[in-house]
């Protein structure tokens, strides 16, 4: 099953905090988000330092120091936190083309009829991913949101085949 792991699921917790309740002036402590969203804080504490080292988060030290959103909910993507916290996100270790070395180390790699196929699936996936924002997740009409969103051909790298289909979702 294609599930993200509780570190992205951590992560979209506390980017929901921080967008919902800190700023620059009022940042909101790892403690303070651990205890309200009831998170593991050792746990938290890793996240929010993958975070801050991909630009979504700042912090402030000090006493009343804290973590506070570096841009906006609606410029934080799906896919930024994804790549944050788990690192490109993919179905098979030869979907992502910079990843050559597991395709040389896999067995089925001159016979594999699949490659391009999951790649596809794969480019699709990363770009609904960078549609879907920080902002989208917190709205109260997210499933309207999420169903006006359309893959289109100019979203993708490569054009897509006559006999293929395009993915798209609309209302």
């Amino acid at each position: 099953m294609l599930s993200l792991t509780r570190k992205t699921d951590y992560a979209l917790v506390a980017l929901a905090a921080l967008a919902e309740g800190a700023s620059e002036d009022q940042p909101l402590s790892a403690a303070r988000i651990a205890r309200d969203r009831h998170l593991p804080a050792q746990v938290l504490m890793k996240v929010l330092k993958n975070l801050q080292h991909a630009g979504l988060i700042a912090s402030t030290r000090g006493a009343h120091g804290g973590y506070y959103l570096t841009r906006g909910a609606d410029r934080i993507t799906l896919g930024a936190v994804i790549d944050a916290t788990e690192g490109a996100a993919r179905l098979t270790p030869c979907c992502v083309e910079d990843q050559a070395d597991a395709c040389l180390a896999c067995q089925t790699l001159p016979r594999c009829t699949i490659r391009q196929g999951m790649r596809q699936i794969n480019e699709r996936l990363h770009a609904l991913f960078e549609k879907i924002t920080l902002g989208d997740l917190l709205a109260s009409d997210f499933g309207d949101r999420l169903a006006r969103i359309t893959l289109s051909e100019a979203q993708r790298s490569q054009p897509l085949q006559e006999h293929e289909t395009a993915l798209h979702v609309t209302s």
